[in-house]
């Protein structure tokens, strides 16, 4: 067992913690949960030894190895992955050239030669050689999927999630038989997170992992363990169930206590009554000793784990297509990231951008947004189209010597302090909290201040890029309610995906040389990557590519040239449709209007000659509805012809 033994730990006024004692058992598979700013990974680092506590020790088994992914990974990054791998046993090649030195010189007859050379053979042999070593490291990165061609390249050249299977390789060459992972899923796509899973389904040993995705720990963890207010708890089962048995637990704790308060009152009104009485005295003294007993009971002072609650306001009206790409190429110094992209939003959609790092899902956003300029095509915002952008660099933005009521009272454009304080008190900021300038903030309060910056005034299409980073599970799950509820439109970039299957209604597929809406939902495309449809993906994106550049035939050409004008007459009877449910939309907004008016609630025959036409609208605009997804579909057909 590792054993945590009165650990304390305070930065300056601030208690981490207060003498927190347990035990994790390195056979588990431990998910380790709390808010923001409990100590999770600090307690990491105290049983890797990288931190120490003010007090306590943790006390580990000695033959039981452990392998540590943490939260930051820093490194040289002209470094290779093979040498990265093999960094912590770089000094095998200094003690294998220390052995032959000793051998050569024939010098090793001697005792302190003899021990010093009993000491490094024994080490040799204990990891196989340094050329051992290498040989297991190659094996390790093959399995793991790092391309072979990568190798002995800089590191800088791979994506973040190649990055994170070059560190466990540097972690599985040591064997390790315990894992502590502190938020593993930080910065992968959702390719390399569904890879990340199988792979630590399949690891043997034990775990402890931290992170803020319930979904994922739920798929790889069999024990939970909290982190809150100087206190472990500890059990057995997924960070679901926890959090029901936790919300079950504090339920029947409250009634404890309210059924002693109740008690304690009733029992202090017969002590109040008869204590003056000669013929109850007796009985009011046992009372008195009662009400010791029973204040005993009563818990100490305790400390109610926090969450922020909030609600998004309703979106404000806009037609019925608020965001629109047509043929949209955006380049970076020439490159492209993307290449003649269409995309149609429609009202209420709540769109999930899923694709490989690198793909240019957040180019995707900031076109949306208006940051990036095309190289060529248009970005359209709809009729009353009210676009927020939520960057995942958001909190870079934060003007750190403002206060956060000034901040606010910026974005919602008063100074009432009653809305301002309320609004930020859902966010969990109370009291002089306001006052505080935001550059003293947590990076868990800072992602929270920059959430309630967009949610004070969010418009109609929110653009959310990476949402959950830094935010603990409770708020995460507050924010997928609030997300859910919400009645405008959505466009969401996360690699959280317990947020994107509790929000999203559309999987759109954003992968080099393929664009497409996912049949399906999040969960259908999670299915489909484990059936191992991932590579074929990537050769029909191959396949794509090398076809653009190969048509030569003048027949092909001439057969490409006829279908563009039929594409072309397809998007403009589509642009013909969209204008036209515009226009039935505000019709039926006026009829609507006059149907509820109170002062026509008596006038019988303006009602029903009013409740013929809206009749009659709904049925136009339900008939174009149909229409333009049978032109879009149709529309669809033409992706090989797409410019």
């Amino acid at each position: 067992m590792i054993v945590l033994n009165g650990l304390e730990k305070q930065f300056g006024a601030k208690i981490i913690y207060d003498r927190i004692s347990g035990a994790i058992n390195p056979a588990n598979r431990t998910g380790l949960v709390g808010p923001n700013g409990a100590g999770k990974t600090m307690l990491m680092r105290i049983i890797m030894g990288e931190d120490i506590p003010d007090r306590g020790k943790v006390t580990i088994p000695s033959d039981l190895r452990l392998g540590y992914l943490p939260q930051e990974m820093l490194f040289d990054e002209t470094i290779t992955p093979l040498s990265l791998a093999l960094a912590p046993f770089l000094h095998l090649q200094d003690l294998e050239t220390k052995l032959e030195r000793l051998y050569a010189a024939g010098d090793h007859h001697g005792s302190a030669a003899l021990d010093e050379y009993a000491r490094l053979k024994a080490e040799q042999d204990l990891h196989g050689g340094f050329g051992a070593l290498e040989s297991r490291a190659k094996a390790i990165m093959a399995g793991l999927g790092i391309p072979r061609d990568t190798w002995d390249r800089p590191l800088s050249r791979l994506s973040g999630g190649f990055r994170m299977r070059v560190i466990l390789a540097q972690i599985l060459l040591v064997n390790p038989d315990f894992l502590l992972l502190d938020e593993p899923t930080n910065h992968l796509d959702y390719d390399s997170l569904i890879w990340l899973e199988k792979f630590l389904q399949r690891f043997p040993g034990g775990m402890l992992v931290i992170s803020h995705d319930r979904d994922f720990l739920d798929r790889i963890t069999d024990h939970t363990v909290e982190l809150f207010n100087g206190a472990l708890t500890d059990y057995s089962g997924t960070v679901t169930g926890f959090l029901v048995w936790k919300e079950q637990q504090t339920a029947t704790e409250e009634r404890r206590v309210r059924h002693i308060e109740d008690q304690i009152a009733k029992t202090q009104q017969f002590i109040d009554r008869f204590k003056a009485k000669n013929t109850k005295a007796a009985q009011a003294r046992s009372k008195e000793k009662q009400l010791v007993r029973l204040e005993a009971q009563l818990p100490g002072k305790r400390v109610v784990q926090r969450t922020a609650r909030f609600s998004i306001p309703l979106a404000t009206p806009c037609g019925s297509v608020p965001l629109k790409l047509d043929e949209v190429t955006v380049a970076y110094d020439g490159n492209p990231v993307f290449e003649r992209l269409s995309l149609s939003v429609s009202r209420g959609d709540k769109v999930a951008v899923i694709g490989p790092n690198g793909a240019g899902k957040s180019t995707l956003l900031k076109a949306c947004a208006g940051l990036v300029a095309p190289l060529s095509g248009n970005v359209v915002a709809g009729h009353g189209a009210q676009v927020r952008y939520y960057s995942q660099h958001r909190m870079d933005q934060i003007d750190a010597h403002r206060t956060l009521f000034d901040t606010i009272a910026g974005i919602v454009g008063t100074r009432d302090t009653t809305f301002i304080q309320s609004l930020l008190g859902a966010f969990l900021f109370s009291g002089d909290d306001v006052l505080k300038t935001a550059g003293v903030l947590s990076g868990g309060e800072k992602s929270r201040l920059s959430l309630a910056m967009i949610l004070a005034n969010p418009g109609n299409v929110l653009l959310l890029d990476e949402p959950t980073n830094h935010l603990d599970i409770q708020t995460v799950e507050h924010l997928a309610e609030a997300l859910s509820a919400y009645d405008g439109t959505i466009l969401l970039v996360s690699h959280d995906e317990f947020l994107i299957s509790r929000i999203a209604n559309r999987v759109v597929e954003l992968r080099p040389g393929l664009f497409r809406d996912f049949p399906g939902a999040p969960a259908d495309y999670r299915a489909y990557i484990e059936a191992g449809y991932l590579q074929s993906l990537e050769d029909i994106a191959r396949q794509r590519a090398s076809e653009k550049g190969a048509e030569k035939d003048g027949e092909a050409k001439e057969e490409r040239v006829r279908r563009r004008k039929e594409r072309i007459q397809v998007q403009r009877r589509i642009e013909r449709a969209e204008r036209d449910i515009d226009e039935t939309e505000k019709e039926l907004q006026a009829v609507r209007t006059v149907l509820q008016d109170p002062a026509n609630a008596a006038d019988y025959q303006l009602l029903h000659e009013t409740q013929v036409r809206f009749d009659a609208l709904q049925h136009r605009h339900d008939t174009l509805i149909d229409l333009w997804g049978k032109l879009q579909e149709e529309f669809g057909g033409y992706e090989d012809v797409a410019e």
